[in-house]
């Protein structure tokens, strides 16, 4: 019997492993169960904000963001011990490393764009002169929200006046790139031996044209 759990709601914050009676009982996202997933696919590897009106110390709001994410990541990457994982999260968290990505895709013959990832001003300045177009991604997906209003970091393509100061820069590593025009995108999954692709026509959106 196969059972499929979405983390959509207050539910997938209740979470509960429990040992009693030589046996171990675990609550998947609000369901309790005796029985854990025969197969997992942990599709999105993302972490809970605690609620600050509920914990308004930044130090005590801290604490309980660690600790839910540790437990969240404990109880998540235990499932591998009887289940068959998809991609466990040692993999998923291997996977999002954009640095390996590049070295990988080098190493077996994949043409890249030249790339600085750095804070150096000085490394970045000279990088921007060196080519006409440039990007400007970041390492791990962000959201802002401010005053009720969410805007979402996208892969952009920036100029020298974007940069106009240099303390700010060494604040914050990022990921330059020479500017590639594209056609499409292809999204791949890859099952065991078999392969999964879904090709997105990203240029018809204004934001998907960099992005």
């Amino acid at each position: 019997m196969g059972h499929w759990y979405r983390k959509n709601s207050q539910q997938a914050y209740l979470l509960c492993c429990s040992y009693k009676n030589d046996s171990i009982s675990v609550a998947e996202w609000g369901k309790e169960s005796g029985e854990l997933s025969a197969a997992v696919w942990h599709s999105r590897l993302s972490f809970r904000a605690p609620d600050s009106a509920i914990i308004p110390d930044d130090q005590q709001l801290k604490y309980a963001k660690v600790e839910f994410n540790r437990h969240w990541i404990n109880l998540v990457d235990s499932l591998s011990i009887d289940s068959f994982f998809v991609n466990p999260i040692e993999g998923r968290i291997k996977g999002n490393n954009k640095t390996l990505q590049l070295l990988t895709a080098k190493r077996i013959g994949i043409k890249i764009p030249r790339t600085s990832m750095s804070n150096n001003p000085f490394e970045i300045n000279n990088f921007l002169k060196s080519e006409k177009d440039i990007i400007y991604k970041s390492f791990m997906p962000h959201r802002f929200q401010k005053n009720g209003k969410k805007t979402y970091l996208y892969t952009a393509t920036i100029s020298k006046e974007h940069l106009n100061s240099n303390d700010h820069v060494k604040q914050v590593p990022g990921i330059y790139q020479q500017k590639i025009s594209k056609s499409h995108e292809l999204r791949v999954v890859m099952m065991g031996n078999s392969l999964f692709t879904v090709q997105i026509e990203s240029q018809k959106t204004e934001k998907g044209k960099d992005d």
